[in-house]
């Protein structure tokens, strides 16, 4: 057996082939879950990775786009106990240069504080801005603008449209880098038929005292009332902002069309609802490896048969079926390591590339790529279990 293992047979003109196709079926593979996950990471991000924030929505839009909401729901939640700071916003699809992109109108003291970015050029956005916009870098680039530039914007919900001045680019290292941010009103008056509508508001919120479950338990006690609700001391000079700046009407709305649930349970749940899991996009990418696995079938009986005489030999000299294919499992395993690898390299370099240029979005966002060490040591056990089998249900003798 030990002298069988030290023999030299197989080709290496073959070999190289044979591993050739081995990362071909590792790349498609890394690439498919690879891009499957960051897309499903990025969605689930999109409304912030920050801890303790949550978000009041309508539980009744399909996606978190298309959401409406009364707008002085705002005041209400922000005299919460525990909220640390509330942001009211807009968002709204809308065309610029014939790129479709999504700007979002904001509070930008709330909205800064909530999410704290890195001005890359020109100033950030003050309340009396309202002819001025802030780009993402990736937005920025994308459209091929800078500070001082003038774009149009169009409404693609409304028949609408407004010019304005690039105030800023910025850099938050999230999806908003794919994103236009203009003032709160501007951004209701693209998208909405009044100033008192929002899409969504979001919340820090300090965990040990307040939670999505007690902000629900106010809003729907101020839905019964509709009489307000009382401000505790350490939340009035907020609300006494909020109304000074955006003297909201209050509008009568039911209780059961708004949710109140943690930012990034809230996407998921956006994505679970279509089905879109985590689980599902796997299984979808092992499916991909599975029927790709034809190729490599077929490559290894062909050089099973390119080599039939060498292991006629060893068959002659008195090496057994199993002792053969074990000799030959032995023998691949190394190259279906190197295989993996080298699909592993190509996959990460070409989806870096990708996402360097832009190439991968959805609705309007980069997708960002994440290199999950699971996903590259399931692609190693796929390789060698999918060479395994070929070995030992291939016919060598």
């Amino acid at each position: 057996m030990s002298r069988l293992f030290g023999f030299r047979y197989l080709r290496l003109r073959l070999l190289v082939v044979l591993t050739l196709i081995l990362a071909l079926v590792s790349t498609l593979f890394l690439v498919t879950a690879l891009s499957l996950l960051g897309f499903y990471k990025s969605f689930n991000a999109y409304l912030g990775e920050e801890k303790d924030v949550v978000a009041v929505y309508d539980r009744q839009s399909r996606t978190p786009f298309t959401g409406v909401i009364p707008a002085y729901l705002a005041e209400q939640v922000s005299a919460v106990n525990g909220v640390l700071v509330c942001s009211p916003e807009t968002i709204t699809p809308c065309i610029v240069n014939n790129q479709s992109l999504f700007v979002r109108g904001v509070l930008t003291d709330a909205f800064f504080e909530l999410n704290p970015v890195t001005i890359v050029e020109g100033r950030a956005l003050s309340q009396s801005d309202l002819g001025s916009v802030m780009l993402g870098v990736n937005l920025a680039k994308r459209l091929g603008v800078s500070v001082g530039d003038r774009i149009l914007v169009l409404a693609t919900l409304a028949d609408r449209y407004v010019e304005l001045e690039v105030s800023a680019v910025y850099l938050s290292h999230s999806s908003m880098d794919d994103e236009a941010l203009v003032l709160l009103n501007i951004g209701q008056w693209l998208r909405f038929n009044d100033y008192n509508k929002v899409t969504l508001i979001r919340a820090k919120v300090n965990p040990s005292v307040v939670g999505a479950a007690d902000i629900y338990q106010e809003l729907a006690r101020n839905a019964q009332s509709q009489t307000g609700l009382s401000s505790p001391s350490n939340s009035s000079n907020r609300q006494a902002s909020y109304q000074g700046l955006m003297p909201w009407a209050t509008v009568n709305f039911k209780i059961e069309s708004l949710g109140v649930e943690d930012t990034q349970n809230l996407m998921k749940g956006y994505l679970d609802s279509y089905g879109v899991t985590k689980e599902a996009l796997m299984i979808l990418s092992v499916l991909v490896f599975v029927f790709s696995s034809v190729t490599v079938f077929a490559a290894s009986q062909t050089f099973i048969r390119q080599h039939r005489e060498d292991l006629d030999t060893l068959s002659h000299i008195g090496a057994s079926r199993k002792t053969v294919k074990l000799d030959v499992l032995l023998k691949l395993l190394p190259l279906s390591l190197v295989a993996s690898g080298l699909g592993a390299m190509v996959s990460v370099a070409a989806l870096m590339v990708l996402e360097t240029f832009g190439y991968l979005r959805v609705l309007s966002h980069v997708l960002v790529f994440h290199l999950d060490p699971l996903i590259l040591a399931l692609n190693f056990v796929l390789v060698l279990a999918l060479v395994a089998v070929s070995v030992l249900r291939s016919d060598i003798l």
